[in-house]
Parts: C-alpha cells; sequence; structure tokens
C-alpha cells in the first residue's frame, strides 16, 4: 500500500485497494480497514464513501468503528442529553415498525434518543388482546402504556415488505416454517380487503397499508388501550414508508392519507 502522502484522492486510494484485492482475495479485510483510515486522513468527500468501505471490514472492527463514531459524533457532544436519560425515559411515541434491515424507523423520523419506546417485527404487525402465542408484543404495548404513559402509538408499514408478500403469496401447498406462519396470520383481514390486481407489486403495496390498519384496530381490542383512546390520552397513528419513492404516507383511523 502506498504511503499516505503520496496519495491524493480517495479514488487513487481505492484503486489501490482493488488491485490488492485482486493480487490477493485474504487481503479484502486487511486492505478495507488500511483504505477506511486512509479515507479519513484525505477527508473522504462523502460518508457513503466510507459507508461503502466499512461493510468490508470484519464484523468486530464494524462494531468499533460504528460505536466510535457514534461516540465521538453524538454522545460526547450531547452531555446534557445523556444525562437526563440516565436518570430514566418519559418517551411521548411508541412506534411499531418491521425488523426489516432497510427500514429504521428513529432514522426515517429523525427521532432523537429518548422520544420514542420501539417494537420491531416481521411486517410490524400488533396481535389482538389475548391472542395465544404472542407475549412478547403485548408485554411492550402494556409497559409502553401503563407504564411509560406513552402519548402516540405509530404503526408503520413498509415499501417491499417480506412479511406481507409472504401473507398474500401463500400457496395453500406451501407453507413456512412454523413461526412466520404463525406470525402472518395476525394480518389475515388484509385478504378481505384486497385489491385484486394481477399484479404483485401493487397487491403488496395495498396490502402494506391495509396491514397496518388491522394493527391499529387490534390496538382497540387491549381495554386499557381503548380507555386511554376514548380519554384522549392515547392517540394511534398509521404510517407507511416507501424507500423506493423516498415518500411517507400518515394517517389516523379514519381519516384520508397524508403524502409527506
Amino acid at each position: 500500500m502506498a504511503p499516505v502522502s503520496t496519495i491524493e484522492t480517495f479514488e487513487e486510494a481505492q484503486e489501490i485497494f482493488l488491485q490488492k484485492i485482486k493480487e490477493d482475495p485474504r487481503l479484502k479485510p486487511v486492505a478495507a480497514k488500511k483504505l477506511l483510515d486512509l479515507a479519513k486522513e484525505l477527508d473522504a468527500s462523502t460518508e457513503e464513501k466510507l459507508g461503502d468501505l466499512s461493510l468490508q471490514l470484519p464484523a468486530e472492527e464494524r462494531i468499533k468503528q460504528g460505536f466510535l463514531k457514534f461516540k465521538n459524533n453524538f454522545w460526547l457532544k450531547n452531555p446534557k442529553l445523556y444525562e437526563k436519560l440516565s436518570a430514566g425515559q418519559s418517551p411521548k411515541f411508541m412506534i411499531f415498525a418491521c425488523s426489516d434491515s432497510r427500514v429504521c424507523p428513529t432514522t426515517i423520523l429523525g427521532l432523537q434518543p429518548g422520544e420514542a419506546f420501539v417494537v420491531r417485527n416481521i411486517a410490524s404487525m400488533i396481535p389482538a388482546c389475548g391472542e395465544a402465542g404472542f407475549p412478547s408484543t403485548s408485554a411492550a404495548l402494556e409497559y409502553g402504556v401503563l407504564h411509560l404513559k406513552v402519548e402516540h402509538i405509530l404503526v408503520i408499514g413498509h415499501s417491499r415488505c417480506g412479511g406481507i408478500k409472504a401473507l398474500l403469496t401463500t400457496d395453500p401447498e406451501k407453507k413456512w416454517s412454523d413461526y412466520i406462519q404463525d406470525w402472518i396470520k395476525i394480518s389475515t383481514p388484509v385478504h378481505s380487503n384486497q385489491n385484486h390486481s394481477h399484479d404483485i407489486d401493487e397487491r403488496c403495496s395495498c396490502g402494506e397499508k391495509e396491514s397496518v390498519n388491522v394493527s391499529l384496530s387490534n390496538l382497540m381490542t387491549f381495554p386499557w388501550i381503548k380507555s386511554a383512546v376514548e380519554e384522549k390520552k392515547l392517540a394511534l397513528h398509521g404510517g407507511h414508508y416507501s424507500f423506493v419513492t423516498g415518500t411517507f404516507q400518515y394517517w389516523t383511523p379514519g381519516s384520508d392519507k397524508v403524502d409527506f
């Protein structure tokens, strides 16, 4: 690898990196780490370039780099916030979002630590009260509503959701693994309100939003949520995020959707 002093651009460093990998693929983790260091010294012009490089790092190094970046750029620069959070949490929002790696609710909504109590699962589904086999989601709801006293619950669906596609394309002759099969049944009512288009993408897009409505309805089967909503101590919200078009649809139960 050429000395830092002889490299003038990120692209030049990247070319050296690719050549090293071509010569010996086993050098990929080492070369990626070296190039990441070089890019920082060269003050690489975009976070995207560094992000692409970090994907080449060994897991331990990627975790380390990610945490140190967070610590230096956020934790150390916000001492008052973290001093406040160390004493306890009082989030106003409770958010249900999908576990999909492309959908981080705090990132897409620009929320800060302490603002939202977040639950993530397959397709951001919420079972009805007392439905057997799903105590984890109900326990999170109980803690968020009865103990943290959140004022808003937001359920977010998203584009190209694998859970909804599994629900809408299940072949009677083909069964998903037991956990997935049992879980996606929560949104079975989506079938009765389906857009019967032959275009699977269009059907899934409609299903993603309708599944949010199923979860919003299921929330009202919990007596303490129903009571809090009726007393206007708690509000329910629905949303759909498309990472394909970069848009967000928002609605409340019974209202029209608004595009952001």
